[in-house]
């Protein structure tokens, strides 16, 4: 593929999944959750991958589900769109790294915090989720990802907020250079995998304790 929407790409261990929509701010489409569905399966399946850094290519890591893209169309491929935000932990079994930055909003929202184990973001990343202003989303499967009250705000009252040192809500904030902070994370994590030759995702735990 010659312009692919996704990137993959491993290197000692770890694979590096980036979405490569940078000129429509990494915002979802058909293309793209198609080709993010088969990339989660990769890696998975990859033997030489044993952890992910899962980031976006140019100002965003992902703004959205493009408006351009006919509705009729995303909902006829529903089945891609889940398989392509799928939660980590559950059908994803290796550690995903996320290194946010720029807009993380409504579909960038949930991949950032749901398909990640580790979110790591850059100081002023936007984090929202506007959808209610439309009458869409779910406003109980973000929850458990975030604090309580925080995700509830967010998702009933589509607020927005923005990454600081200052407040950190279940999400390392960086002031610069989040992905050499994710790649950190990503090296902690295979060294814990090296010493304990488990597989097992911090995400699980949470859901062993719901």
């Amino acid at each position: 593929m010659a312009n692919p929407s996704v990137l993959y790409e491993v290197k000692d261990q770890v694979a590096y999944i980036t979405l490569n929509r940078p000129e429509k701010l990494n915002c979802v489409n058909v293309e793209l959750i198609t080709e993010l569905a088969n990339i989660w399966e990769r890696f998975e399946e990859d033997p030489s991958a044993r952890v992910a850094i899962f980031s976006g290519a140019g100002r965003a890591f992902c703004a959205g589900i493009d408006l351009t893209e006919s509705s009729a169309n995303m909902q006829a491929n529903r089945h891609l769109y889940l398989k392509a935000t799928r939660v980590n932990g559950i059908t994803v079994l290796k550690p995903i790294v996320g290194a946010v930055h720029g807009y993380a909003l409504g579909t960038g929202w949930g991949l950032a915090t749901r398909c990640c184990d580790i979110t790591v973001a850059a100081e002023g990343t936007q984090f929202g989720y506007p959808e209610p202003a439309v009458g869409r989303g779910d406003v109980v499967e973000y929850v458990p990802y975030m604090p309580l009250k925080m995700s509830l705000v967010m998702c009933c009252c589509r607020w927005h907020f923005i990454a600081s040192l200052k407040r950190n809500a279940a999400i390392l904030i960086y002031s610069m250079f989040v992905t050499i902070f994710a790649e950190s994370s990503s090296n902690d994590i295979l060294m814990c995998l090296r010493i304990y030759t488990l597989k097992m995702p911090l995400m699980s735990l949470m859901h062993g304790m719901r």
